[in-house]
């Protein structure tokens, strides 16, 4: 069963990250964006909601699977760029879509 509070966040998480990573003139650690999502949207990072998928628990917490997931949107989207390591920063590119 689906966290319905989880489903209706994506565009949420998007935004918190965008916006974050834009304010930043350095890269960031995966870590702080947890933490940044964490701190704005505590409704939604309970670590007792595990990842599962098809029966296999993955022993992260589900938002924690769902920021990763927004970051792949963003990188998508060209408006952030993954430089390994789990370090993260702003393009350039103009706009949130």
């Amino acid at each position: 069963m689906k966290d319905v509070k989880l489903e209706k966040s994506g565009r949420i998480i998007r935004e918190i990250i965008y916006e974050y990573l834009k304010s930043r003139n350095r890269s960031v650690h995966l870590t702080e964006i947890y933490n940044e999502v964490k701190a704005k949207l505590p409704e939604i990072c309970d670590n007792s909601v595990r990842c599962k998928h098809k029966g296999i628990d993955y022993g992260q917490p589900e938002w924690k699977h769902r920021v990763r997931a927004a970051l792949q949107v963003l990188k998508r989207q060209g408006l952030v760029k993954s430089l390994g390591k789990g370090y993260w920063k702003f393009s350039k590119r103009k706009g949130f879509s």
